[in-house]
């Protein structure tokens, strides 16, 4: 498979078109989405520089206001603390003046901010269906490959066993990422697994020797597969670009972080307005819908059978979550993932649950029995 056929992939059958389908997945995170045009587009993290600024300036104001009132009032103001409640309130006064002075001279009316919401939506779906129509070539310049000849005998049979299932028509198409990191994600049109997750290659020609079995190999795919027919990698691409100031400035201070951890550190300081936007505004908008689309990836899995979701068990268990951020945008985004606890109890929800008894003491035996 050729990475430029992608295209020839690029929806689940059940969708006539792939505007039927991107509306779909964007309906799973509208809010999120909305959050991420308001978080970005509203002059919302220099409203945040302001707000820290004016807390700062009010603090001082604060605390030399109290200063010229005791020099009238005498020490009685000085000594009993009243400094550090001029400086609260001076705090407090101040981070509310700078927020509103930035956000609200920027964004003074309702119809500005509709303006610059729909000003951020159109710009944003014009990047989207730009970045959709050169997919291909993003994932090529990332580095994904096809699949070897011993690759593709042990992972095809599997794939399109899975899409044959699910009732999935074609499958999008399967890309290798040569990081030994087991791994597994999902674009807009392609499913990536890593090497790692295929497991060693020896001097033989035959396939790899998988870590996993045959089975939680496939819940991994099948959960990847459920992703893409729901369409959720483009769901999470749409808030991405939605928010892309925000994304790229994540980003390229992770990666100087990678190289030297004191520059990434002072840099933080300095854009800790897009964290607190990304973390406190956006995340939690996506938690809800993000950590169903988790559940209901696990339940499809669940649904093929018990070795299926047994499988998926094991997958979670031995590699604790096959999804690591590869980014820091997705280090912020994996904050919406529920925990791998509480998925795997939920594939256990219709096992008998297998308990060894813990036999006691012998001391506590004898007690018993006097």
């Amino acid at each position: 498979m050729e990475l430029i056929e992608i295209a020839n992939h690029s929806r689940p059958a059940r969708f006539e078109s792939d505007r039927d389908w991107m509306e779909h997945a964007l309906a799973r995170q509208d809010r999120a989405i909305l959050g991420a045009l308001a978080a970005t587009w509203t002059a919302l993290p220099l409203a945040l520089s302001g707000a820290l600024l004016g807390a700062i300036g009010g603090a001082v104001v604060g605390v030399l206001g109290v200063g010229a009132v005791g020099h009238f009032l005498g020490s009685f103001v000085q000594n009993q603390g009243f400094g550090v409640i001029g400086a609260a309130i001076g705090a407090v006064a101040g981070m509310v003046v700078g927020f509103g002075f930035i956000y609200f001279y920027l964004v003074m009316h309702p119809i500005q901010l509709a303006g610059a919401l729909i000003g951020g939506f159109m710009v944003s779906s014009i990047a989207f269906l730009i970045v959709f129509t050169i997919e291909p070539l993003i994932l090529e310049l990332r580095g994904y490959r096809k699949l070897s000849r011993r690759e593709g005998e042990r992972i095809y049979p599997l794939l399109n066993e899975l899409a044959e299932k699910m009732g999935l028509g074609a499958p999008p198409a399967l890309l290798i990422s040569d990081s030994l990191k087991p791994g597994a994600w999902t674009h807009m049109r392609a499913v990536v697994v890593t090497r790692g997750l295929l497991g060693d290659y020896d001097a033989s020609e035959k396939p790899p020797r998988p870590d996993l079995d045959e089975k939680a190999v496939a819940a991994i795919l099948g959960h990847e597969l459920h992703h893409w027919e729901e369409g959720d990698a483009v769901a999470l691409m749409m808030i991405a670009i939605a928010s892309f100031p925000l994304v790229f400035l994540l980003n390229a201070v992770a990666w100087v972080r990678m190289r030297a951890e004191w520059v990434g550190v002072v840099l933080y300081a300095f854009i800790w307005p897009v964290w607190v936007c990304s973390r406190f505004v956006i995340v939690p908008l996506m938690s809800a819908g993000a950590r169903q689309a988790e559940y209901e990836a696990d339940a499809a899995v669940a649904q093929l059978g018990d070795e299926y979701r047994l499988g998926l068990r094991r997958a979670l268990d031995e590699l604790s979550a096959w999804e690591r951020p590869r980014t820091g945008w997705e280090d912020v985004v994996t904050a919406s993932h529920p925990p791998i606890e509480d998925r795997m109890e939920k594939l256990e929800a219709d096992a008998p649950m297998k308990v060894t008894p813990v036999p006691l003491p012998d001391a506590h035996i004898r007690k018993k029995g006097a």
